[in-house]
């Protein structure tokens, strides 16, 4: 009735410019060297083809000489509702390189494989730290990896198994306290 989409701690993650100081620290690693001059976007619109969709809008790109060199996204999560976030934005990741890979494959961004990264913000907070249970009467045992695991650690091993199997190049989860700006990175992967 008001207009407004979301409110409270929604609003905070789903705004879309939570994550804006970081990529421009990342957009700047990548303009670091002068001898290469790279084309760096990190605001407005940067759709890439995509293989089951028409195109996805990449949080940084990363262009040299016509050709994508880098595709990054950077994701944020915060309380109180670890649970569904969870497994939104892991399903969101998975399709995302599954998406970006076939594309790659079917020569979609040229004949150069581009580097495909991903940045996970998690706040730090009991509810992300504290042991998650495993759901019950599943007719098959869950991977015993996940025994005892928060919401962090899942989001460790998701990121960790992603890398080791090709669907990204190198994926960063950090962990903050609201309103801190010291970070944990529980991974490096």
């Amino acid at each position: 009735a008001t207009g407004v989409k979301d409110t409270g701690n929604r609003a905070a993650v789903t705004g879309g410019k939570q994550m804006d100081a970081m990529q421009e620290v990342v957009a700047k690693i990548w303009r670091a060297d002068p001898d290469i001059t790279l084309e760096v976007r990190t605001t407005g619109h940067n759709h890439l083809p995509a293989y089951f969709r028409p195109a996805k809008n990449w949080d940084l790109l990363v262009l040299y000489r016509g050709s994508l060199i880098a595709a990054l996204e950077f994701k944020s999560q915060r309380g109180p509702s670890f649970s569904n976030n969870f497994n939104n934005r892991t399903e969101e990741a998975l399709g995302l390189a599954a998406d970006s890979k076939m594309a790659a494959e079917r020569g979609l961004f040229g004949k150069l494989k581009p580097w495909f990264g991903f940045i996970m913000l998690v706040e730090r907070a009991p509810k992300s730290l504290t042991k998650v249970e495993l759901p019950k009467n599943m007719p098959f045992p869950p991977d015993p990896i996940f025994e005892g695991a928060s919401y962090i650690g899942r989001y460790k091993i998701f990121f960790e198994r992603m890398v080791k199997e090709g669907n990204y190049d190198a994926a960063a989860l950090l962990t903050a306290e609201a309103g801190s700006e010291h970070f944990i990175e529980p991974s490096v992967s």
